[in-house]
């Protein structure tokens, strides 16, 4: 995860993430509750990315989740001891998680990755206003994704894509 250029952390919560991976390890279901909405990027921990992304790729093959086989596949992709701390997936399954409340807990760490997404999304936004050598039109282009310029050409009679941009600018 990148950080924003300031002394403040990203929004995030260890301790929905470690509760919906400790239900995870310890409860069939619990995957099938989590796996639509969240995916490995949506943790703020990297060994947290890690472990989803080991139980997605086995319920993926449907094998059955548990630590010791999580452990083994960490241990085989090089990650354990090195990206993971070796006890985590232990830890994780002797921790407060359960079934019940996976999904209520899926979701703040859903939020919580949007609300992060959002804000590095506006700090790369504020870089590029810094840029001096990025034309105009080329700045704005990703803010306006899904205005159709031709349709602003069309109608307003603006020739350059520059004039069609600050057109459509005003129009946000």
């Amino acid at each position: 995860v990148s950080a924003l250029k300031s002394a403040r952390d990203l929004p995030h919560n260890i301790e929905a993430e470690q509760a919906v991976l400790g239900a995870v390890l310890l409860d069939e279901n619990a995957f099938d509750q989590v796996a639509a909405l969240l995916k490995p990027g949506d943790f703020y921990l990297l060994p947290h990315q890690h472990i989803f992304d080991i139980c997605m790729g086995l319920a993926a093959e449907a094998k059955t989740i548990d630590p010791v086989l999580v452990m083994q596949r960490l241990d085989a992709k090089g990650w354990l001891g090195t990206a993971v701390p070796r006890e985590l997936p232990l830890s994780l399954a002797r921790g407060l998680g359960t079934a019940t409340n996976a999904g209520h807990y899926a979701n703040v760490v859903k939020d919580l990755s949007l609300l992060r997404q959002m804000m590095l999304t506006a700090q790369r936004v504020v870089e590029r206003g810094y840029d001096q050598t990025l034309a105009i039109p080329y700045l704005v282009m990703p803010l306006l994704a899904g205005t159709d310029l031709e349709a602003v050409i069309a109608r307003t009679g603006a020739l350059e894509p520059a004039v069609a941009v600050r057109i459509a600018m005003q129009a946000c």
